[in-house]
C-alpha cells in the first residue's frame, strides 16, 4: 500500500491500456512533473512516531512491489510485522535520484528514506480530505481522512 506520490503514479498509470514497465515509466514521469506538495498528512507508527507530511508512505509485507522492484528487500511473509518505508518531502532533483536507486535495486542508500516495522500505523489527512492510495497496485480513493492499517497474525490459511 501507498500515499502519496506512488498512489498518483499508479492513477496515472491506470490510464493506459497496456501495463508494463515503459508506461509504468512514462506515469512516473507525468507525476514528477504536476506532483506538488500537497495535503498535509501525519502518520503514528505503534511505537508514538509521528511523521508530518511525507512525500511518499509505503507499507508492506512482501519484499515485492513489481517488475522486479523493491523498497522494502527485508519484508518477511510470516514476521508478523509491516515494513513501513517514510520518504519527507524531497526535492524533485532527490525523485530522480530515488527512482535511479531503486532500479538499480538500492534504495537502501538514499539517506532520507526512514525505515520501519510495525504491528499498526494510522495515516491522517490534516486538512480533513479523503486519503488517496494505491493498494496492490490499484489506485483507491478512500471514504475518509484517517486510515488505521495493522496486520493481523497468522489470519491466512494456505492448502498445499
Amino acid at each position: 500500500m501507498g500515499i502519496g506520490f506512488d498512489a498518483e503514479v499508479i492513477k496515472d498509470y491506470e490510464k493506459f491500456e497496456r501495463r508494463n514497465f515503459y508506461s509504468y515509466l512514462i506515469s512516473s514521469i507525468k507525476t514528477l512533473r504536476r506532483f506538488k506538495k500537497n495535503t498535509k498528512k501525519v502518520i503514528l507508527l505503534d511505537k508514538g512516531k509521528k511523521l508530518i507530511n511525507p512525500f511518499m508512505v509505503f507499507i508492506s509485507n512482501t519484499n515485492q512491489m513489481g517488475y522486479g522492484i523493491s523498497l522494502t528487500p527485508k519484508a518477511l511473509l510470516n514476521d508478523g510485522k509491516l515494513d513501513v518505508v517514510v520518504i519527507p518531502e524531497i526535492s524533485k532533483r532527490k525523485i530522480i535520484l530515488l527512482g535511479l536507486l531503486m532500479l538499480l535495486k538500492k534504495p537502501h542508500l538514499f539517506k532520507p528514506l526512514e525505515y520501519y516495522q510495525s504491528n499498526s500505523l494510522v495515516v491522517r489527512n490534516l486538512s480533513k480530505k479523503p486519503l488517496d492510495s494505491q493498494i496492490d497496485g490499484e489506485y483507491t480513493k478512500q471514504m475518509n481522512d484517517m486510515l488505521n492499517i495493522e496486520i493481523l497474525e497468522q489470519s491466512l490459511s494456505v492448502i498445499v
